[in-house]
């Protein structure tokens, strides 16, 4: 596989700014992968290895770094659709007429506003852990309130977050399973210091890019259905959607909600996988992936179909839309889902015994105050950033992050 970086100057932008890229193989296929919330793109390493290995000659995949992250430079990024148009301008640098997307969590919001702005270049959309933003806030006050509380107490504890975050990222099924790396007991001892050491990277990005990433991520929304009804009905391409049952980010029960908007062709439901389930369900998320480039887009497959569902039957398969939610319901009406509580932890890691018991001290207190406290800090020590940084943006996004955490108060 090639390792050399490249760049391209971004110019769809107030200011243009350098953005690393990778392109693996050669081959008619092409394929961009998109990654998600401050990670860069070799975290889909692992992925592209099997594409190639088992294709040598068929793809050319693409990753890249967001602004800010990794070797790309920052130049600032108020919404989702700043994102999208990088991506938009980084296919249009490679000449690609035809593409396969694939995004995972916040890259699959990326992917999704990419092909409402650029419909055209799209193959195949596929979106993994697609948050169902809906209503303006929902991924802070899901998401982004459990990440600042782990850093919270991983402070007060002095101990590496990681210790905490594995268990919001993986399902415990997964975690407590045999790895395949012998040297390693069980999947937690092996993904624990891969997590540690992306966790260590996350701390070298300005603070200024977490901020205004997570104010993108705050005020993003999922455009409603009467204002891209033509664009939902008139795609040429085909949208595959994986969730994880045990998904501890994204609240299966309002992807139903997001059904009649995007309206999938194939929906990969993982029983018992998280929010990382490109690596819990690799071989199956890799072998559903590879065969959806070659999808059939059929005119009057106005329903989504379901895989690994045991309750569906050939024989039941109907163009009813409440049939569709029903068996979605159906699925995860087993689950148990804390979606009010704080407390989704397991107590067979030995260190979440000192999360839960910082989280009973604290769970009387407003946990929305804790953070209301952490960003009044940030918005009145602005000073202490770079210099060059524009501290009227930085001042801007900190009152709206403020602003949303009041409206959860």
């Amino acid at each position: 596989m090639e390792n050399s970086n490249i760049f391209i100057n971004v110019k769809n932008r107030n200011q243009p700014f350098k953005m690393n890229y990778k392109v693996f193989g050669d081959g008619e296929e092409k394929c961009l992968f998109i990654m998600g919330l401050l990670l860069g793109g070799k975290y889909w390493l692992s992925t592209i290895k099997y594409f190639l290995e088992n294709n040598p000659n068929k793809y050319s995949i693409c990753i890249y770094d967001h602004v800010g992250v990794g070797e790309s430079e920052f130049n600032g990024v108020s919404s989702i659709n700043d994102f999208a148009s990088d991506a938009n301008e980084l296919i249009e640098h490679l000449k690609w007429e035809k593409v396969n997307i694939v995004g995972v969590s916040m890259g699959s919001s990326i992917a999704y506003e990419l092909s409402l702005m650029a419909p055209s270049i799209i193959k195949t959309l596929n979106l993994v852990s697609f948050p169902p933003n809906i209503n303006y806030g929902f991924l802070f006050q899901k998401g982004a309130q459990q990440l600042y509380l782990i850093d919270y107490i991983a402070k007060k504890n002095k101990v590496d977050p990681s210790n905490y975050l594995i268990d919001l990222l993986y399902s415990q099924s997964f975690l407590n399973s045999p790895s395949r790396i012998k040297q390693y007991g069980n999947n937690r001892e092996f993904i624990l210091p891969l997590l540690s050491k992306m966790y260590n990277e996350r701390k070298t990005i300005s603070p200024s890019i977490i901020i205004s990433t997570m104010f993108a991520m705050i005020k993003y929304k999922i455009k409603p259905y009467n204002k891209i009804k033509e664009k939902v009905l008139n795609r040429p391409f085909p949208i595959v959607m994986f969730f994880g049952t045990h998904d501890k980010f994204i609240d299966c029960k309002r992807v139903i909600k997001t059904y009649d908007i995007i309206q999938p062709n194939l929906i990969y439901i993982c029983e018992n996988s998280g929010h990382s389930l490109q690596l819990e369900d690799v071989l199956q998320f890799n072998k559903v992936t590879q065969n959806f480039f070659n999808y059939n887009l059929k005119s009057n497959n106005s329903r989504p179909e379901f895989l690994n569902q045991k309750i569906l039957k050939k024989n039941e398969l109907t163009n009813n839309d409440e049939y569709t939610k029903r068996v979605f319901k159906e699925s995860i009406k087993d689950i148990n889902f804390n979606n009010n509580n704080n407390n989704n932890f397991n107590n067979n890691n030995i260190n979440n015994n000192n999360f839960l018991n910082n989280l009973n001290i604290i769970k009387n207190k407003n946990l929305n105050n804790i953070l209301f406290q952490r960003f009044s800090t940030f918005s009145n020590n602005l000073n202490n950033f770079n210099k060059n940084l524009n501290l009227t943006i930085l001042k801007s996004i900190s009152n709206n992050l403020i602003l949303n955490l009041k409206k959860f108060k």
